[in-house]
């Protein structure tokens, strides 16, 4: 059976390019949670945002949740074989 889910407390992302293509936090809850796995530095991920995912993260006051992975291949199983 499938379930729907209207408003979410969690969303994670871990393809960042999806943030600008698509709107991923607008049936997030506000104070919700939203997990980045991206392959940027801490202090530079606010800016790798768009300003419309900022603005949502402002508006809703979400908390943001952060995982670095440093080589992109090696995160998509590339290196691995299976990608």
């Amino acid at each position: 059976s499938a379930y729907l889910i209207s408003k979410a407390n969690f969303i994670a992302c871990h393809y960042p390019i999806f943030l600008e293509k698509s709107d991923m936090l607008k049936d997030i809850k506000e104070g919700g949670t939203f997990l980045i796995n991206s392959p940027v530095e801490s202090g530079e991920i606010w800016d790798s945002l768009p300003v419309s995912t900022q603005k949502t993260i402002i508006d809703k006051k979400i908390k943001i949740k952060f995982k670095r992975f440093s080589n992109a291949n090696s995160w998509l199983g590339v290196e691995s074989g299976n990608g």
